[in-house]
């Protein structure tokens, strides 16, 4: 089917990072505020969880729970709680908008991660994009000269795992159903993060109940949007936009932290956007090229 209504998905992807910017800030407000990590994790994925339950139509309910792969997606499906407990972490200490464009090496990381993972093959291009956004990320972090230290490689490392996530997603996106991922993704996240909550639990106000709440709603809002922006339109058009969660975290990090990145940090994040946009449009050439090379040998009569 034609892709269709850009400008619809491009307003459904800004809401979207939008909303992870606020999730973003929901978590860091709510660690400042002494809740404790595993709470708050748990909180994101419980919320969630009860949000995409009450708004699947109960036809598509069979699709949720059916996997081929029952362990693989366990595995994958406890990386994104393991990322968020270490971005709660490390925003801690950091500006929201730096640890954003920290966050945003994943993209490289996922580059660099699928030549041993999954065999494919990356060019010098893309690998010097990969070195450039690395650079970037130094920059905005600025190790041994007062910097973000230890806040600032808790994070890269939580890019890591988010890289490692997407790849296993693209793996298994062949045998499993995107209901069936996300759901699973909640699912799990919940009941692992609930482990920890008898021994590290402090009891919420309303306020503190709604805080929580939000960090879950607002987070499932995002990824509907995000899923419903990428079926519109082509993922090359909206690349751009992504970045548009940046702006959002400094907005946010502005009127609530009274936090603002420096003109260094702000160099840096500039070097992190340029490289992962490369890293983007060198796929998509390559992803071009594929295309061609595969109708021309499936139009190759077969002797």
């Amino acid at each position: 089917m034609t892709k269709t209504y850009p400008s619809a998905a491009v307003i459904a992807l800004l809401c979207s990072v939008t909303c992870f910017a606020m999730v973003d800030g929901l978590g860091k407000y709510l660690v400042e505020s002494s809740y404790p990590v595993a709470q708050i994790a748990w909180a994101r994925n419980f919320f969630f969880l009860i949000a995409l339950v009450a708004l699947t139509p109960p036809r598509l309910w069979p699709l949720m729970v059916r996997t081929r792969r029952p362990w693989a997606i366990i595995g994958r499906s406890v990386l994104p709680l393991a990322t968020t407990t270490l971005v709660i972490v490390g925003i801690r200490q950091i500006p929201l908008a730096d640890a954003t464009a920290i966050l945003f090496v994943a993209p490289l990381v996922m580059t660099a991660l699928s030549v041993p993972l999954l065999r494919e093959r990356v060019g010098i291009h893309r690998w010097m994009a990969v070195i450039v956004g690395f650079v970037g990320v130094l920059v905005i972090t600025r190790p041994g000269y007062g910097g973000f230290g230890l806040s600032a490689a808790i994070l890269v490392a939580g890019a890591c795992l988010s890289a490692l996530y997407q790849l296993l997603t693209r793996v298994l996106r062949v045998t499993e159903t995107p209901e069936a991922m996300t759901f699973y993704t909640a699912l799990i996240g919940t009941l692992v993060a609930a482990i920890a909550l008898p021994f590290d639990w402090v009891w919420p106000d309303l306020m503190g109940w709604g805080f929580l709440a939000a960090s879950g709603l607002v987070y499932g809002l995002g990824q509907f949007l995000l899923v419903k922006a990428f079926s519109e339109a082509e993922a090359s058009l909206l690349a751009p936009f992504l970045y548009a969660q940046i702006v959002g975290a400094a907005v946010i990090g502005y009127l609530v932290f009274d936090d603002w990145p420096d003109m260094i940090s702000m160099l840096g994040t500039m070097i992190v956007i340029v490289a992962g946009l490369y890293v983007a449009w060198r796929e998509q050439i390559a992803a071009k090229r594929e295309q061609r090379l595969n109708a021309t040998l499936s139009a190759t009569p077969q002797k």
